[in-house]
């Protein structure tokens, strides 16, 4: 029996052979992604299943079973596939046989035998089509702590004859030529598909096109074995439709779900993906053509590879066993008073920022979120890169976004559909949920905003103030809910100034002395569970009808002091109230957690 770990691609082959054999292949797929999903749901799967990260890209065989961690950047709908093609003997002594296509982009066809694509037996399904980016901005220790062991030594699909010479002696196709339409020979037998996009409405159609078909006996002879067993590039670097924020190279997949399951996918969600990865790079150049529209396949292989999708689950926890919220809140905020050099309003205020979390989305403006302004911090400090750090060492996802002429004027922030290649370009902020935005406006300079910058300051206010981020999809545009933590760092009142954004100014330079105090915390982990404990706490916070009297009671006394208050600053107290009881380690706001946020937002406003 071939071994489902080593040769997946060929341990399904094996198992649809014997059920084709034994009359019971109407499910065997279903019943392939059970044991699969059952096998890397094991303990131990996590150390024997390859970890595919930046640093060891070219470890990993093709059709070997690996792991990937990634957002969902792009929805490409439904693609049709053969599950089952007849082969005709090319003799008579050679009855008819059923060829396996799962987990494949290409049939192979066995030798002494002819692909019979009209055959009555031939079996079409679909499988839904994503592309799959690393997770932007995680943080080096999250990375570590949820990949469990890296890559062991170099494992190989037990179908490659000699991987290791093979791959020694590969020449990967530079990606260059592939943007410059460079595709190359198509393979020896190419799959059927049909790929539609609309990534507005999260109805995916399928759409069934008339089958394109295509050689069955080999190359024209121009294309060398290395070529045809070298692993496309995962460098999404050079992709021009990827402009991630970071400038080291990070990888890219197209993923291929099977089953039902792929239905309750949501764009921009990070999932922990097992799956086949393949090296069968198709031609997918040719548009097909339904009578009525042309459809653009998505990405081809030889820019971006596929992973064949197995199993497929949300993010787990990387921390384990209970937390004692009062010692380990007790010393971050020591640690942060001090880093805010004795400023105890800034240390809570910042404390409040790591553990917020959009929780429920109201009409105007989301419950839970706490878009931060500090101010008075002047151009060319060290605070920039001491916040960056810090913010690095405590959460899982953090994105430095410099606020130059430059960077606003260049390209736009938000995702724009681009129909003509069927992709989604991607912006700096289709960014993961949870991910610490630390915008640095100290950096900009006198200058003219063009078109594109002042949409992008507009795309800022809309993330802060609601949440939301509009997609362009060039007939329409579509809103997004996003969850990001947004930090602004300016001298001043911030260019982005609107409501939702709490300005606090800072009384005196931060105290590098406290990162390197953080660093050697024998408690650093321990601040990195707290954060990922409140941010879901905070979700769950209820407000016991005591407090919302005690809540209606001052509002109404801040207005007969001030008619400026209004409902914005009735929002910061009760946000942050939330906060103070997610810290507390609580789900009932109390009353001493109320007044702690009402004094705290008026020593804040009165900074102002």
């Amino acid at each position: 029996m071939t071994d489902l770990h080593v040769d997946p691609v060929g341990y399904a082959a094996s198992v649809f052979e014997r059920s084709v054999a034994d009359g019971k292949s109407d499910d065997v797929f279903k019943r392939l992604l059970n044991e699969f999903s059952e096998y890397c749901e094991q303990n131990d799967a996590a150390s024997k299943v390859p970890y595919l990260h930046r640093d060891a890209l070219g470890d990993v065989y093709p059709k070997c079973l690996v792991r990937f961690r990634g957002m969902i950047q792009d929805m490409h709908g439904a693609e049709l596939f053969l599950s089952s093609i007849s082969a005709d003997g090319l003799s008579e002594d050679k009855p008819a046989v059923a060829v396996c296509g799962f987990l494949r982009d290409k049939l192979d066809c066995p030798p002494g035998y002819k692909l019979n694509w009209d055959a009555m037996e031939n079996v079409t399904a679909s499988r839904e089509v994503f592309t799959v980016i690393s997770v932007a901005g995680e943080t080096e220790w999250f990375e570590t702590a949820s990949d469990g062991l890296r890559l062991p030594p170099r494992i190989h699909s037990a179908a490659t004859a000699d991987p290791l010479a093979a791959m020694a002696s590969c020449t990967k196709r530079p990606i260059e030529d592939c943007l410059n339409g460079d595709e190359g020979d198509a393979p020896a037998a190419q799959m059927d598909v049909d790929s539609s996009s609309d990534v507005s409405t999260e109805n995916k159609h399928l759409k069934a096109a008339e089958s394109t078909k295509v050689r069955e006996n080999g190359t024209n002879g121009t294309q060398s074995s290395a070529a045809k067993n070298s692993l496309p590039s995962l460098l999404s670097d050079k992709l021009a439709h990827l402009p991630l924020s970071t400038d080291v190279a990070t990888p890219v997949f197209r993923a291929k779900f099977y089953g039902n399951g792929a239905d309750s996918i949501k764009l921009n969600e990070v999932y922990e993906l097992f799956g086949v990865l393949s090296n069968d790079m198709v031609d997918d150049s040719d548009s097909i053509d339904d009578g009525d529209h042309v459809h653009q396949s998505p990405p081809p292989s030889s820019l971006i590879p596929n992973l064949h999708v197995v199993h497929y689950r949300k993010l787990r926890s990387p921390f384990m066993g209970t937390l004692d919220f009062g010692v380990v809140v007790k010393s971050l905020q020591a640690l942060l008073t001090k880093l805010f050099a004795g400023d105890s309003l800034s240390a809570q205020y910042f404390l409040c920022y790591l553990a917020s979390k959009v929780g429920v989305r109201g009409e105007e403006i989301p419950v839970g979120c706490l878009p931060l302004n500090l101010t008075k911090v002047p151009a060319g400090s060290e605070t920039t890169e001491t916040l960056a750090n810090i913010l690095s060492l405590l959460c899982d996802k953090v994105d430095m976004l410099p606020l130059t002429l430059e960077v606003l004027n260049s390209k736009p922030f938000a995702p724009v559909k681009d129909y003509s290649r069927e992709l989604l370009t991607s912006g700096r902020l289709q960014l993961a949920d949870g991910t610490m935005l630390l915008i640095d406006e100290t950096v900009m300079q006198a200058g003219q905003l063009n078109e594109i910058g002042l949409r992008n300051i507009a795309f800022l206010r809309s993330v802060i103030s609601s949440q939301k981020l509009a997609y362009d999809f060039k007939y329409h545009v579509a809103d997004f809910d996003t969850d990001i933590n947004v930090l602004v760092l300016s001298e001043g009142k911030s260019l982005l100034q609107c409501p939702s954004l709490r300005q606090l100014p800072l009384q005196s330079p931060l105290d590098r002395s406290a990162l390197t105090d953080l660093t050697s915390d024998p408690l650093l982990n321990d601040y990195r569970h707290l954060v990922h404990a409140v941010r879901a706490l905070s979700e769950r916070v209820a407000i016991p009808e005591v407090v919302r009297n005690s809540i209606a009671d001052v509002f109404v006394e801040l207005r007969k002091k001030d008619q400026a208050t209004d409902a914005f600053q009735l929002h910061d107290m009760i946000t942050v109230a939330r906060l103070l009881t997610a810290l507390d380690g609580q789900t009932d706001m109390t009353l001493p957690q109320w007044q702690s946020a009402v004094d705290f937002e008026q020593r804040r406003r009165a900074r102002l």
